[in-house]
């Protein structure tokens, strides 16, 4: 793993033109950041349906129905924090790197 990191950082801090360097990012973000997030999202959706599940099954047990609770709070806020880091890069690489990496 490290000589892959390492490899990627010389071929991006020697990278003769920019072309090869934004086809680089654009690998990465296709194949490591995008599902990332997604699968992260995904996580945060289904914990938050658990959630709503374990609250509608136990109307009798109070206990029960505080830990779905929190389940579909973490659910939310889970799912908040995977927009809003997938605003913030798409922000970051709007400011840095044209109007998106995929423009590069």
């Amino acid at each position: 793993m490290q000589n892959f990191l390492d490899s990627l950082f010389i071929q991006i801090a020697f990278a003769q033109n920019t072309e090869k360097a934004c086809n680089l990012l654009k690998k990465i973000e296709k194949a490591i950041i995008d599902p990332v997030i997604l699968l992260l999202f995904a996580v945060a959706l289904v914990v938050f349906f658990m959630g709503i599940i374990k609250f509608i099954n136990n109307v009798d047990n109070v206990v029960a129905r505080e830990e779905g609770k929190r389940g579909m709070i973490s659910g939310v806020v889970g799912m908040v924090i995977m927009v809003s880091v997938y605003a913030i890069l798409n922000i970051i690489s709007a400011t840095v790197g044209g109007s998106t990496i995929k423009g590069c």
